[in-house]
């Protein structure tokens, strides 16, 4: 990654898929190796550009599988999107194929998705539950102010993913939305409580 080699990026990871299970892959690896990036920016060891680099390089392998794998589920239809403002997707298509995986079927937005667009989605679709995702660096009036309003408006579950259901848990669960945490395995457990999956 630190020096931006695609090829051998591609011959790694598609190495380390053919000894082991994506969520093993994912758990172990791509998550821990996310966190390491940027805990390098923030300290000043690594740069914007590394993180960029495998991010945009994780897009295309997980939205190329995510479109690949998405066809014969039979479970829960769930709508998967960033929040308002949030452009880190990487963790949203990591929950969506972990969901596929799970016998959902996944209706996925992607980045910076308004609350407005979602109401007239869950309908057309017949989407059963919303999962949102962001970071630790959320704006708090989104999560004070407009998931209530969100929450109001549908007769579903929301969901609320990533950094920021940790940072926010208390303002999530006064919304009347679930906070999810960051962990894909639980999160999906709670999702599954919830809907009543066995």
């Amino acid at each position: 990654i630190v020096t931006f080699e695609g090829k051998e990026l591609i011959e790694v990871y598609h190495e380390v898929l053919s000894f082991h299970p994506v969520d093993i892959v994912t758990n172990r690896l791509i998550v821990p190796l996310l966190w390491e990036l940027g805990k390098r920016w923030a300290q000043g060891l690594g740069s914007v550009a590394e993180e960029h680099f495998f991010s945009m390089f994780l897009r295309n392998k997980l939205g190329a599988r995510f479109h690949h794998l998405g066809r014969n589920q039979l479970g829960p239809k769930l709508l998967a999107a960033c929040l308002p403002g949030e452009y880190h997707e990487v963790g949203l298509l990591l929950f969506g194929l972990a969901a596929l995986d799970w016998d959902y079927r996944v209706v996925l937005l992607g980045p910076n998705t308004p609350f407005s667009e979602l109401p007239p989605v869950v309908e057309r679709a017949a989407i059963e539950a919303v999962v949102l995702s962001g970071s630790a660096e959320a704006i708090p009036t989104t999560v004070e102010q407009e998931l209530p309003r969100l929450c109001r408006s549908l007769a579903i579950p929301v969901f609320i993913g990533g950094q920021i259901a940790n940072r926010y848990a208390d303002a999530i669960a006064d919304a009347r939305a679930i906070p999810l945490g960051d962990e894909l395995t639980l999160a999906l457990r709670r999702i599954d409580a919830t809907l009543n999956r066995r």
